[in-house]
């Protein structure tokens, strides 16, 4: 029986893939529709993608009403966490002082933060005595009382692919999307990508981090980042920025690990 043939959404490559993963259970709140997921993987550049889309409906119930990147109960509990002036999250640091080389952050500059979560970045600008004017797309309700608290204009409450491919254009000076990409669906990256580059100003950065999930290098790391739609290695995600008309200026993993 011939195999099927699939063409890989970074790259272009047509091939056959006579071998799957599936993505192990979750360790949090999971669609079922994750448990019979077939991950492929090009053998060109090395992105692995879901054979079937997931339902945007289905993702975006998920994601507005039963996920947390750590866990349920802090976003319910987001209120009673004590935020000191001292506190800072070092990933967000790291973030920052990254922009800082090649971004000027100040009171003119407009940032968007995709997937904000309850705010870890722009707190972590208050910890540096930044300021900036801030806007987040944030589809977690629970989450939105603590950005308000910090005088985060939630720009929209709908995450999904056609939101993003369709952002307001030139509105942004900076776009921020740490660790959300890659649970979109694969065929849909492109269209949102477009979509970011768009919304920038003229001279805009946009700042993405995803995990580093080539699956032939690390073929356990579906383990570690699931529940995800897309997994990037470093030759495709470059693929996919260049193909939206980005200049890459800085492109790197943190360490030499998974």
């Amino acid at each position: 029986m011939a195999q099927p043939t699939f063409t890989c959404f970074a790259c272009l490559s047509i091939f056959n893939s006579p071998e799957s993963k599936k993505i192990p259970p979750s360790t949090m709140d999971s669609l079922v529709q994750f448990d019979e997921l077939k991950i492929i993987t090009c053998p060109e550049c090395f992105f692995s993608f879901s054979t079937e889309k997931v339902c945007e409906k289905d993702l975006e119930y998920f994601y507005s009403e039963s996920y947390s990147g750590i866990a349920k109960k802090v976003g319910k509990n987001v209120q009673k966490i004590d935020f000191n002036d001292n506190w800072y999250n070092p990933r967000y640091l790291s973030q920052i002082e990254l922009i800082r080389k090649y971004c000027e952050l100040n009171s003119e500059i407009k940032i968007l933060e995709i997937g904000s979560g309850i705010g870890d970045f722009f707190r972590t600008l208050n910890y540096l005595d930044i300021h900036t004017n801030n806007y987040a797309i944030e589809p977690g309700l629970d989450s939105h009382p603590s950005l308000k608290q910090l005088g985060v204009e939630i720009a929209k409450k709908t995450l999904n692919s056609k939101s993003l491919a369709e952002l307001p254009k030139s509105s942004f000076d900076l776009v921020v999307m740490s660790h959300s990409l890659e649970h979109f669906n694969a065929i849909d990256i492109s269209d949102i990508l477009m979509g970011i580059y768009n919304a920038l100003s003229n001279g805009g950065h946009f700042l993405c981090e995803v995990p580093n999930a080539n699956l032939i290098k690390y073929p356990d790391a579906n383990d570690l980042v699931n529940p995800h739609l897309s997994f990037f290695s470093m030759e495709s995600i470059k693929l996919f920025f260049l193909k939206a008309g980005f200049d890459i200026v800085f492109l790197n993993a943190c360490g030499d690990n998974q």
